[in-house]
């Protein structure tokens, strides 16, 4: 057969779109349906993680999307896979991939080759990541507004103070997390996969031959690879862009961004560490209380009073010790929130500017508004209002946006509000202008310093 007869063979179009839409999780209500599906087993050590439970997990996450609708060579080589653990902290999701099988005998493989499949599976790990954390915090959200809430309708005036004071600095921290996570997401689905992808389709239709498609291919991969800022280097053996030197400088960059955003993501699993911590709290509160009504209630039944002083007595020490350790939680949060802002810090400063002109845009999303929509939408927080279920403030800025916003000089006017379902939000010279990291600080500072003197306050 021709060239261009063997270029447009196999379907490699309906194959190339799968992988975009699987292993780089462009396909959103199936990532959604199988994070939901897997949690379970995810959740598990690494070494106690089942591949059979997870391609049971991935094929249900199939079916309960769009994907079912997809063709069927496609959806039959999606495999569920687990890596090997790395250290025994590890968990099911530090290990989990997804495989797009290409058997060694696939005339697929000439252009899908083993360097290629390897690429993606980084891609979908850094990827996958992200999702991960922008489902904790998701979690963290829902426990905080309408689970322990749910709870502390149960507990004493004192106990609702002191939990409610440190829940609000929870979510002010939770949304400060959500605004770095959810913009870095955008980036990479946006100014990352989209971009890169419409240029290869445009290359791809231009090739004339099996070898230019081939070709294109690998630049689509190391131009992914480099504006996902996870490596500089080529393709199977693809020319660089820039000097040697440059490539290495880019090279060590990446690296150490990948380090501060290992480290960012473990501050947001601490945090949702920290809500389960108070959850605990205050579900063992809530059991006790629910057991004194009964017998309170059962005594006046009989004719007796209902709380003995005793009984009083202990639960006012009870409400006392866990004032305190809600102090302690805060204190934590605190020191939490610093780390993050620290490492986040040093996240924007090592973006290596010279990578590509998308840096430019990512830097904005990160720094424009500074996190600081997060403390000011905290009561939006706080009544559920936001995205992804997860509430809180989620700034989106494209590309034309920042242009915009650079040549009207807006300077610090520009304002995310709390965003609908519809991912809709308010911005403009109009709009109250947002607070400074030191104004966040000081509010910090004095939500903790009212937590303390109401504990002071319920222990005198």
């Amino acid at each position: 057969p021709g060239s261009n007869e063997r270029k447009n063979g196999f379907h490699w179009k309906l194959h190339a779109e799968a992988l975009r839409r699987y292993l780089l999780l462009g396909q959103g209500d199936f990532t959604a349906a199988l994070m939901e599906l897997a949690q379970k087993e995810l959740d598990k050590p690494a070494t106690s993680v089942s591949e059979v439970q997870l391609t049971h997990a991935l094929r249900q996450a199939v079916s309960g999307s769009s994907a079912r609708f997809d063709d069927e060579r496609v959806t039959d080589r999606l495999r569920a896979r687990r890596a090997r653990a790395a250290g025994s902290r590890e968990v099911g999701w530090d290990v989990f991939w997804i495989q797009y099988a290409l058997p060694p005998s696939d005339p697929l493989g000439v252009i899908f080759t083993p360097e290629a499949m390897a690429a993606y599976q980084q891609l979908f790990v850094r990827l996958w990541q992200l999702k991960r954390a922008e489902h904790q915090l998701g979690g963290c959200w829902h426990a905080a507004n309408c689970r322990i809430q749910r709870q502390l309708t149960v507990a004493g005036r004192r106990i609702r103070a002191a939990a409610n004071a440190t829940l609000q600095l929870l979510l002010l921290i939770r949304a400060e997390m959500h605004h770095f996570v959810s913009n870095l997401q955008d980036y990479m689905q946006f100014e990352v996969i989209g971009r890169t992808w419409d240029e290869f389709a445009e290359e791809a239709a231009e090739a004339e031959d099996l070898d230019q498609l081939i070709a294109a291919h690998h630049k689509h991969l190391a131009l992914l690879r480099r504006r996902a800022l996870i490596s500089a280097g080529a393709i199977a053996g693809e020319g660089a862009e820039g000097t040697l030197e440059e490539e290495e400088e880019l090279s060590t960059a990446f690296q150490a961004l990948s380090r501060v955003l290992t480290r960012l993501l473990g501050h947001v699993h601490q945090l949702c560490l920290k809500v389960d911590r108070i959850e605990e709290m205050i579900s063992g509160e809530e059991r006790q209380t629910l057991s004194s009504r009964v017998v309170a209630s059962n005594r006046t039944k009989l004719g007796g009073w209902g709380y003995t002083e005793e009984e009083q007595r202990k639960e006012a020490e009870r409400a006392a010790a866990l004032s305190i350790h809600f102090q302690g939680v805060a204190q934590e949060l605190v020191a939490l929130r610093q780390m993050f802002k620290r490492d986040e810090a040093a996240f924007t400063e090592l973006l290596p500017e010279k990578a590509h002109e998308e840096i430019r845009f990512l830097l904005a999303r990160l720094t424009l508004s500074d996190g600081s929509s997060a403390a000011q939408g905290s009561a939006a927080a706080m009544t559920g209002g936001g995205e992804r279920g997860g509430g809180g403030l989620i700034p989106r800025t494209s590309s034309s946006d920042v242009n915009k916003i650079n040549n009207n000089n807006v300077n610090g006017n520009f304002v995310m509000a709390a965003t609908s379902g519809a991912g809709t939000v308010a911005a403009g010279p109009n709009v109250q202008p947002v607070m400074s990291l030191q104004q966040q600080q000081q509010q910090l500072q004095q939500l903790l310093q009212r937590h303390q003197a109401k504990a002071a306050q319920m222990n005198g």
